[in-house]
């Protein structure tokens, strides 16, 4: 292989962001990585501080200074990785390549939407990795700004990611990979900039080529959506679903198959096959247990779309606007009942199904907890605190999550010590989850219980606090009232207060994993987060990411 000489002056300007120019301190870090991560035994994905913190104690091991810390955090990234990635067939992964590799005077490459369309004329690297990846099966893209990255991962179509880059782009990116639960190795370029730039051409050579054979399938959430949303086809359903010829049941079914993003039913059987290990096989008790815990959320809609007098969901008119309130609520319990006889009924041991059933009897009750205290303010608002509005959050939304998490670690036979980690979990998501929701557009802040409001009555002083609890306690104000409490929200900076709260409990969430042992569980747990924050940036080269 051709190979570019390394460039001894090239380094980084950031005081932490140094790359050895030495290749035995390169391998002295990398060496003493793999022994570090094996000893501690890391399980990734970790947190930018958790990285930092074992970056910063590889580095003293080594008698190295502060200056390798990024460096050092991308090669101890790699290696908390480099076994799931090994275990990946070649054909289901991405080489990404950096375009300030090639020689821009004799490069008679093209570009188009992807990328650079590489002629392999042997003026640089490029073409060679091109060519062998290629060989092997790998999909290649020399392309860092190019957004497909981002698309090919979030749709599944590749599982693992090995790029090359400059150091600052692949510590901004690679965050987002892995938040997608995808294993990535990066190979930082000795020297950035987007010309006569670098590369440790063996580095690179040999995570090309890094398999082994797989101990245990890996998780693909992707290709396990369509497979669940199948169960909820008309057709299948039916299999599940008494209606006994009653007009109650064709509406409960009908209700059951209507649009949905089936985030439960995902969860519980991720979450099985994360921590058995089945691969693609899928239990029928595990199905049976994906339907019962739908019919709960189903039925729950239902019931909250009365209590909140909401006349749409799905783009449609709610079951209570069709049929009135009394048709809807019995609806609703048929569904709740249908529930609780599949999840009774499971072919498990009489341990598994006691459990599965307490787990949702006892989420229910908390539900309903969180639930009332929302509705007693409906009947009678009063200015709500941040803490209210997040112990309802709690209640009601991370209950629908933990429900669903734990009736898979249930059938899966997990150990009691998941339990409470999933718990710490659900209610840091929970919580973030409700916020996010309370900032999008399609949610006011000034009629029904909000983090905004709750954030600003308790920020306001006491002539503003008047006005908060005059539009917290009458939900009819007039218009220029509630436009003079959203200008007074806006001086506060109570919008982004709360963005802040958000990122707060989704980084809490993000803690939480590390406690995690079942790295397949953990991935899981990860891609949930950035599923539901679309947690995406663009891939840039060197100079489009400093500007």
């Amino acid at each position: 292989m051709k190979q570019k000489s390394e460039h001894p002056n090239g380094t980084a300007s950031s005081s932490t962001n140094l790359i050895p120019q030495n290749k035995d301190v390169r391998e002295q870090l990398k060496n003493i990585s793999a022994e570090y991560v094996h000893d501690n035994k890391i399980l990734g994905p970790l947190s930018e501080d958790a990285l930092t913190l074992h970056a910063r104690r590889v580095l003293a091991r080594a008698g190295e200074s502060d200056g390798y810390l990024n460096f050092t955090g991308v090669v101890v990234n790699n290696e908390i990785w480099r076994n799931e990635l090994a275990s990946i067939p070649y054909e289901r992964r991405l080489l990404l390549l950096p375009q300030c590799l090639r020689e821009i005077d004799q490069c008679r490459a093209q570009k188009d939407e992807y990328g650079f369309l590489c002629r392999q004329c042997g003026s640089c690297l490029i073409g060679d990795f091109q060519k062998e990846a290629e060989r092997l099966g790998y999909a290649v893209l020399v392309a860092e700004g190019s957004p497909v990255v981002m698309s090919l991962i979030a749709g599944g179509q590749v599982e693992a990611v090995i790029g090359v880059g400059c150091l600052e782009v692949l510590e901004g990116v690679f965050p987002y990979i892995e938040a997608g639960a995808v294993p990535a190795i990066a190979v930082p370029l000795l020297n950035d900039g987007c010309r006569k730039t670098s590369i440790d051409a063996d580095w690179a050579w040999e995570a090309l080529h890094d398999h082994a054979d797989a101990k245990s399938p890996r998780l693909n959430f992707t290709r396990l959506k369509p497979q669940v949303r199948s169960w909820f086809e008309k057709d299948n359903i039916c299999r599940d679903i008494c209606t006994g010829g009653s007009e109650t049941g064709r509406l409960g079914l009908e209700w059951l198959t209507k649009a949905g993003k089936r985030w439960r039913p995902l969860l519980l059987t991720g979450t099985h096959q994360a921590l058995s290990l089945k691969g693609n096989r899928i239990p029928e008790s595990v199905r049976k247990a994906a339907v019962a815990i739908e019919c709960f959320h189903k039925a729950s809609l239902v019931h909250d779309d009365i209590e909140d007098a909401d006349s749409t969901r799905y783009g449609e008119k709610t079951l209570h606007a069709l049929h009135g309130v009394p048709i809807a609520l019995n609806v609703g319990d048929y569904l709740l009942g249908e529930g609780y006889r599949i999840l009774s009924a499971i072919e498990e041991s009489d341990a598994i199904v006691k459990a599965l059933v307490n787990t949702v009897a006892r989420g229910h009750t908390v539900l309903c907890r969180g639930q009332g205290k929302e509705l007693l303010w409906y009947r009678q608002p009063w200015p709500m605190t941040a803490g209210e509005f997040i112990e309802i959050a709690r209640h009601k939304t991370a209950t629908g999550f933990y429900i669903a998490l734990a009736c898979g670690a249930v059938l899966a036979g997990a150990d009691n010590d998941v339990y409470p980690v999933l718990t710490a979990y659900t209610e840091a998501l929970g919580v973030a989850y409700q916020i996010k929701d309370d900032l999008s557009e399609n949610k006011s802040p000034l009629t029904e219980p909000s983090i905004l409001l709750a954030l600003a009555y308790e920020h306001a002083d006491k002539p503003q606090k008047v006005l908060f609890d005059r539009v917290s306690v009458d939900k009819q104000s007039a218009p220029e009232v509630l436009e003079e409490t959203q200008e007074l929200m806006k001086e506060l900076g109570i919008r982004t207060m709360a963005i802040e709260l958000m990122e707060e409990y989704k980084e809490q969430a993000v803690n939480v994993l590390q406690d995690i042992a079942e790295p397949q569980l953990k991935s899981l747990l990860r891609l949930l987060i950035f599923k539901i924050f679309d947690e995406k940036k663009a891939m840039e080269c060197c100079d489009e990411h400093r500007q």
